[in-house]
């Protein structure tokens, strides 16, 4: 396991007074390590490659079998195929709100104050 560095108090690294990261300095400074590659990537790499029958992609392959298993099983499945297909229908929210009493300036004011 990585061991969490030692809390001296010093600020570490490239940061500020408070802390924080300079303005277009990586916090990350050795960075992505060379030749890593994502399992996403992998995977959409390797589903280019010909499949085990070599006569389509095995991405093709997976296609099918998404659909058929859409057409065979559940109506959940279908949903699920669908969803991904036109995304879920989006839902608005009002969040608009009418003030009926406002606070003058020397109210709010005074507010702030009393939560010091």
């Amino acid at each position: 396991m990585n061991k969490k560095p030692e809390n001296t108090g010093e600020i570490q690294g490239k940061r500020d007074k408070k802390g924080r990261f300079i303005k277009g300095i990586s916090g990350n400074i050795d960075g992505k390590p060379l030749g890593s590659i994502s399992l996403t990537a992998m995977i959409k790499k390797k589903l280019q490659l010909l499949s085990p029958d070599g006569k389509r992609q095995a991405i093709e392959v997976l296609a099918d079998n998404i659909i058929q298993d859409g057409l065979d099983s559940s109506d959940n499945m279908r949903k699920l195929i669908w969803n991904y297909l036109d995304g879920l229908p989006k839902q608005g929210i009002d969040i608009t709100h009418q003030i009926k009493n406002k606070l003058t300036k020397e109210q709010v004011d005074e507010l702030f104050k009393r939560r010091r």
